[in-house]
């Protein structure tokens, strides 16, 4: 080889080496394909873990303390596992395209994390069967970040 065409096969070799390699550590903008893959392995991983989570029984609990405990132990969780997601989302850099609504869903996990802990809050002024009943009656008051996904499952399936 040429030495004076050393230096620039050198270049052209770093610019290609780099160049592969920025997707892979996340140069560049993710493409709204490559944006929704990654979105799903989020919303599959956090599914699969409350799924595992939902398995748990409250069947065989006999005293209010032993609910309540139950109850706090699982809704502690489950606001982790719904920390984690938002957090993953938020590490997201989406596409113009989905911003607003990738927003919106970071922001209902957000919400629905801190209800979690609001309700688990409550959990601490139940002293009777009747109280323990009432707080799950607001549990419904949680809602869920349904109406942000299905903004996204919309922009997904045009």
């Amino acid at each position: 080889m040429n030495a004076r065409f050393a230096p620039l096969a050198l270049i052209a070799t770093l610019l290609l080496t780099f160049g592969a390699l920025a997707p892979a550590c996340g140069g560049g903008a993710l493409t709204l394909d490559e944006y929704f893959q990654e979105v799903d392995a989020l919303i599959d991983n956090t599914a699969e873990q409350s799924n595992a989570l939902g398995e748990e029984s409250f069947a065989d609990l006999d005293t209010l303390e032993e609910q309540i405990e139950a109850s706090r132990s699982f809704y502690s969780s489950f606001a982790a596992i719904t920390a984690t997601f938002r957090d993953d989302m938020r590490d997201i850099d989406p596409p113009a395209e989905v911003e607003d609504a990738h927003n919106a869903l970071v922001e209902a996990a957000d919400d629905f994390k801190q209800a979690s802990e609001d309700f688990i809050g409550r959990l601490d002024e139940v002293v009777s069967q009747a109280g323990f009943v009432a707080a799950f009656v607001t549990i419904g008051e949680l809602g869920t970040p349904e109406e942000a996904c299905s903004d996204l499952q919309g922009i997904a399936d045009e």
